[in-house]
């Protein structure tokens, strides 16, 4: 019976520092793109580059730790000012998150997004650049039913 009741004293203790060591677990930033867009939770158009005429960029994340109630913070810069800050709740761990931000074509050069915990403490920073030069277009593919130049049929 001893026994016994000093396992359940030591599983109520590892239990507590559990709980209290959750509540207090520091948020990370496990991942973090800049992309064109977000679908079904997931970046597309992840890059470091975008044409000036992208019109709107998202910073998508995934974070880990953080107590309840816990938010975070998109800072985004251009030209060394703040130009827009978002704050979100983080409502688990792991949490998926991200902020969008319309982007002008007179917005070109180089732009960075600080991704901030409550305290305003800096958990990532992802940098990227608007107004690159479009590359030229590859030549079009040929049309369904069509052979490429140069390619025979076999008889």
């Amino acid at each position: 019976e001893e026994f016994m009741k000093k396992s359940v004293v030591l599983a109520f203790l590892f239990l507590a520092a559990a709980l209290v060591g959750s509540a207090f677990a520091e948020m990370t930033v496990d991942e973090a793109v800049v992309c064109t867009s977000v679908a079904d939770r997931k970046p597309e158009g992840v890059a470091t580059s975008f044409p000036a005429d992208v019109g709107r960029l998202f910073v998508f994340s995934r974070l880990k730790g953080g107590a309840e109630g816990a938010s975070v913070t998109y800072r985004w810069i251009y030209a060394d000012k703040t130009v827009a800050e978002v704050k979100l709740d983080v409502k688990g761990s792991p949490w998926r998150v991200w902020s969008s931000k319309g982007i002008a074509p007179a917005q070109s050069g180089a732009w960075k997004v600080d991704i901030a915990d409550d305290a305003g403490k800096v958990l990532k920073m992802v940098e990227f650049t608007v107004g690159w030069e479009t590359p030229a277009k590859e030549p079009a593919a040929p049309k369904t039913g069509e052979k490429p130049a140069g390619e025979k049929s076999a008889k």
